[in-house]
């Protein structure tokens, strides 16, 4: 049956945290989401390099408006941009982070949807090695990254 045919008691968790171990499996519980997500982004990175949103004279973060600096996200709209036209240094040099995100959204967002044809969904199982890893890593790629981006004058 699949998500498509029964639509109600689907879940949207493409992660789950608390499994055994670290493991991909196909799902016929959730929607697609990266491949939803991948094909919202890739949509939006077309749009904006098609209206140069990455070239806007003034920023559309409000919290760089207020204070003047720069957001975690600040220059996500011009990775996806220069990711658009393939520009995978241009991409990096806007937002490392992200730019990095959007990439390891590719692969899963395929996968993920050649299995939405068959009516399952790729979900992310986090073992309790890579939670730990990734509670460990993830904060001080935050702080990293928005230093950066000061640094940089994003």
């Amino acid at each position: 049956m699949g998500w498509m045919a029964n639509a109600l008691p689907l879940t949207l968790m493409s992660v789950i945290a608390g499994a055994q171990r670290t493991a991909f499996r196909a799902s016929t519980a959730t929607l697609p989401l990266a491949a939803l997500f991948a094909l919202s982004l890739g949509l939006l990175g077309l749009v904006g390099a098609a209206f140069h949103l990455d070239r806007l004279g003034f920023p559309l973060c409000v919290f760089k408006a207020t204070t003047g600096l720069p957001c975690f996200t600040c220059g996500a709209t011009r990775a996806l941009v220069r990711l658009a036209h393939l520009d995978l240094l241009g991409a990096l040099a806007m937002n490392p982070l992200v730019a990095l995100a959007l990439i390891a959204l590719v692969p899963w967002g395929v996968a993920d949807a050649v299995l939405a044809l068959r009516g399952r969904a790729l979900v992310l199982e986090v073992g309790p090695t890579l939670g730990r890893l990734l509670r460990i890593t993830v904060v001080p790629l935050l702080l990293a990254n928005w230093a950066y981006l000061i640094a940089v004058g994003r």
